[in-house]
């Protein structure tokens, strides 16, 4: 049974006194323990209700001894990353004993961050975490960059994580099609020589959804039928990074078991890379989507206390430092960062003239 999403929460370590620590679980947990006593007291409702006090009324340990050792081993935990610019996903959690399940949205990644944290998978023993992931729509640049962006954040939050269970990913929709590469030809003449070659290179979609899982330690994925047939039908995936996993039947890539030496030594590499190359597709995207990620990149480089705080910046110099051949290959002599961060400087020059403008107080 699904759960509406806009379901009040009770505030955590609150509620009434005889909850006990029922009121610290997560939201997620406490709503399925409700629909399970819910269910069960509908079917057995007595001629007097106040003789049959709800379970969930009880002391903490009593709770625990009736629902958890039934209840909770069954548990699954899903989460579905969506292309919109206005919804970040959404959580799924799932009792296969009793068909119950709940649903809730995610607008940001900062919801996202505090759901997954709050959520105790070692405890409730949940060895995985299934991971979905949209298909972006062909041709807007936005959604394809916002993709790529997401999937980094759900990776840095599980990074974050006490222990991060076995994440399984799938690759949802329409991932096929005729995609312009993150990298296309500029007219700008920022790639010579040596750059030619990476320029050539046709980065698809989904490379950029696997990618940044390569950082975890125990994963596997899937991928649809037809991306199947196209790894080994289609000249133009041969230099894609998914391409060199096709001979893995179950596509089972734990970098512990599976993935091959070679491919392990360039993974990091290959990361940083298309993170580079993320920021130069938003520097050149154009669209409703696009514009709103490029407004989104400029506000977060200013902290509410007026001080400067790039994350940008530091990211910049943490790749500099980790591969600098291969930062100064996709943006040689830093043009396009030295271009972003006179826009932000000019942002910031015209922001504060108009704000002085002001009556004082307003």
């Amino acid at each position: 049974m699904s759960l509406p999403y806009d379901v009040n929460e009770s505030p955590e370590g609150g509620g009434h006194s005889s909850l006990g620590m029922f009121c610290t679980l997560p939201v997620e947990i406490r709503l399925i323990i409700w629909e399970h006593l819910f269910k069960t007291i509908r079917q057995a409702a007595t001629w007097n209700s106040s003789w049959n006090p709800l379970s969930i009324m009880c002391c903490s340990s009593t709770l625990h001894h009736e629902i958890s050792h039934h209840l909770y081993r069954e548990l699954s935990l899903h989460v579905i990353i969506h292309t919109h610019i206005f919804r970040w996903g959404v959580l799924e959690v799932h009792s296969e004993k009793f068909h119950i399940q709940c649903v809730r949205d995610i607008k940001d990644k900062i919801v996202a961050r505090d759901r997954l944290r709050a959520f105790p998978c070692q405890k409730f023993r949940i060895p995985e975490i299934a991971v979905s992931i949209d298909a972006p729509y062909e041709g807007d640049e936005g959604r394809r960059i916002l993709s790529a962006q997401k999937v980094t954040q759900f990776v840095d939050i599980l990074h974050e994580l006490p222990q991060v269970p076995r994440v399984r990913v799938a690759l949802v929709g329409e991932w096929v099609g005729e995609r312009r590469p993150f990298l296309d030809h500029s007219p700008l003449g920022y790639y010579q020589m040596d750059h030619q070659k990476l320029n050539r290179r046709q980065i698809f979609d989904f490379d950029v959804a696997i990618m940044p899982f390569t950082g975890l330690t125990d994963w596997d994925y899937s991928i649809p039928s037809d991306l199947h047939t196209l790894l080994f039908t289609d000249e133009r995936v041969k230099g894609t990074f998914l391409y060199q996993f096709r001979d893995h039947d179950s596509y089972n890539i734990s970098p512990s078991k599976h993935l091959p030496e070679e491919v392990a030594q360039k993974a990091p590499r290959e990361r940083l890379i298309f993170r580079r190359l993320v920021d130069r597709e938003l520097d050149q995207a154009y669209g409703e989507n696009a514009g709103i990620l490029q407004s989104e990149r400029v506000q977060s480089w200013y902290e509410p206390n007026d001080s400067w705080n790039s994350q940008y910046e530091k990211q910049l110099w943490r790749d500099l430092a980790a591969d600098f051949d291969a930062t100064m290959m996709i943006d040689p002599e830093l043009n396009a960062t030295r271009m972003r961060f006179k826009t932000v400087i000019l942002c910031h020059d015209i922001a504060y003239k108009w704000f002085a403008k002001l009556p004082h107080g307003r």
